[in-house]
């Protein structure tokens, strides 16, 4: 069944998208808006290496790698972390970090800081990466 637009619908509709292009480029490149702390880097061989003293003292960091459209949040909890990949899993949207946990821009769907879906129209809790522990490094596999 072909479903069509009206105007009202297609105006909001693109009004919509263009808004949530526009925020998503915004945050990717605005670190001060986001409640966590921001480490930069670049993956190498489908692998990002970050440094466990960049975790010292904080449970929740977000990692920006320069060549992938998404930022990867790594939690910690007792000692054993939690890899999540900040890609709404309703239509691979770029997600917004806030202090209770993610908001997509482009449906209005919400996660909270574990990843797990609080508002659809997501039904799929955040895809979580695999990642070890060596020497004084975390490296997580892409």
């Amino acid at each position: 069944m072909e479903r069509k637009l009206n105007r009202k619908n297609f105006i909001k509709f693109t009004c919509n998208t263009a808004c949530g292009i526009g925020l998503g480029v915004a945050l990717l490149n605005v670190e001060s808006c986001s409640p966590f702390p921001v480490i930069k880097t670049k993956h190498e061989k489908g692998e990002i290496k970050i440094p466990l003293l960049s975790l010292k003292d904080k449970k929740d960091i977000l990692v920006r790698d320069l060549e992938l459209d998404y930022d990867i949040m790594i939690k910690e909890k007792e000692g054993k972390y939690t890899v999540l990949v900040l890609k709404c899993t309703h239509q691979d949207w770029l997600l917004s970090p806030n202090a209770k946990g993610f908001n997509c821009s482009l449906h209005g769907s919400t996660f909270d800081i574990d990843g797990k879906v609080v508002n659809g129209p997501a039904a799929l809790p955040l895809k979580q990466l695999n990642y070890i522990v060596e020497k004084e490094n975390i490296i997580i596999t892409l």
